[in-house]
């Protein structure tokens, strides 16, 4: 009787533990997904800013700006590379 009472006890901690395994697992697989989709939403969101046109602003004021620090940035390109000048 004494030994069926210690093989109900190993087989109650054996389930616990993969219980808790299980849990385990399931919560990291949970949370790699949620890193996973948070990346993949975070890469739509940088696509969307690199695919949008200097020109797709409707504010002139906006538009005036962008087109200076271009044409600063050209500038500074030139300067620096003499041969790529047209």
């Amino acid at each position: 009787m004494h030994q069926l009472a210690q093989d109900e006890v190993k087989v109650e901690v054996e389930v616990e533990d993969e219980a808790k395994d299980e849990v385990k697992d399931e919560t990291e697989d949970e949370a790699k997904d949620k890193v996973k989709d948070e990346t993949e939403d975070e890469d739509e969101d940088l696509d969307l800013d690199l695919d949008q046109d200097l020109h797709s602003f409707d504010d002139p004021n906006v538009q005036q700006q962008l087109d200076l620090l271009n044409a600063v940035i050209q500038d500074m390109y030139q300067s620096r590379n003499p041969q790529a000048q047209s």
